[in-house]
């Protein structure tokens, strides 16, 4: 699911028009620039778990693994990918975390890098340099 695939999904289940921007787009940031859940993770988190540690060792193993990728997955301090828009030149950048969950969660072709929906046209946008997680280069050339 892309972001647009996604934004037309939560229109339909969030009820609350405030959390969507003048474009249509939900909102997932806060002040901070975190996104809201792994901020409210990031604020509270390693309290939770240093009162419950035992319990949630037994029954949730990976909890403090995965809690710390939710917290890492929107932060820029541990690097992007620059993404260009072909069709009208808009960059942006994408974090690093963010670019490799969608790739490990795609088990499609392989022969194109993860790639999102430009927010400016309808082109699509592509790293100008991603390495994925089985090693394999993409580079993009401009024409």
């Amino acid at each position: 699911m892309d972001i647009t695939q996604f934004n037309f999904w939560a229109k339909d289940h969030i009820l609350d028009d405030s959390r969507f921007d003048n474009n249509g787009y939900i909102i997932t940031e806060n002040s901070y620039n975190y996104g809201i859940i792994a901020k409210i993770f990031e604020d509270h988190w390693n309290n939770y778990y240093a009162k419950y540690k035992n319990i949630l060792d037994i029954l949730r193993p990976n909890a403090d693994k995965e809690v710390h990728k939710v917290i890492d997955c929107a932060n820029h301090n541990l690097g992007s990918s620059v993404y260009v828009c072909p069709k009208c030149k808009t960059k942006e950048d994408i974090p690093f975390s963010l670019v490799n969950m969608l790739d490990k969660c795609d088990d499609g072709d392989d022969s194109y890098p993860p790639r999102f929906d430009c927010q400016i046209c309808d082109g699509i946008m592509t790293p100008l340099y991603y390495k994925n997680y089985k090693g394999k280069v993409y580079e993009y050339k401009e024409d």
